[in-house]
């Protein structure tokens, strides 16, 4: 039922995020909020505080990002995102079946440090969709990451992100990817 629900309202922001969203911008480009979708693909590793292997790991994520279009960032140098995604690891997690399909939902900074990269710490919700043990829990978990958007066109985009996350369960999983936005 949780997955239902998270695959419904993920796909509704979906639809939303093809609306022109001129209402929200302001006349001086200060306040410009945009929902993008992104498609992001990368590696990472998912240690544990527990066990001292650490296993290289595909990693696949789709999700929309509610934050500042990159004209509003000539006029300040924080802002808040929200964000809300579903990922596929070529791992399992602890203990689901054959590979991880975790979902999250987040919210955090973004802090410009130098001329579009962007620092973002975060905190959010993660559960599993997998039929694992996993799968019947949510927990909170925080993350820091860097992020840097390279305007390809007026529409799409090229994004780079590396950062971490940490579970309170003692998984710390750093990852590096890239992919596109709209």
């Amino acid at each position: 039922m949780k997955a239902l629900v998270f695959l419904t309202i993920f796909f509704s922001s979906l639809c939303f995020s093809q609306v022109d969203s001129s209402y929200l911008e302001s006349s001086n480009d200060i306040y410009n909020i945009i929902l993008k979708p992104r498609i992001l693909l990368g590696t990472g590793f998912s240690t544990s505080s527990e066990k001292s292997e650490s296993s290289l790991l595909g990693v696949g994520n789709f999700n929309l990002r509610l934050c500042s279009d990159q004209k509003s960032w000539k006029n300040k140098n924080l802002d808040l995102l929200f964000e809300a995604g579903i990922c596929y690891l070529t791992q399992p997690l602890v203990d689901s079946q054959p590979n991880a399909i975790p979902y999250y939902f987040r919210f955090g900074l973004e802090v410009n440090l130098y001329k579009k990269i962007l620092l973002c710490p975060t905190l959010g919700f993660v559960g599993a969709l997998n039929q694992g043990s996993e799968s019947d829990e949510i927990a909170l978990a925080g993350g820091l990451s860097l992020n840097y958007t390279y305007q390809l066109t007026k529409h799409i985009n090229i994004e780079f992100e590396s950062g971490t996350n940490f579970l309170p369960t003692g998984i710390i999983t750093p990852y590096l990817v890239i992919g596109f936005s709209i």
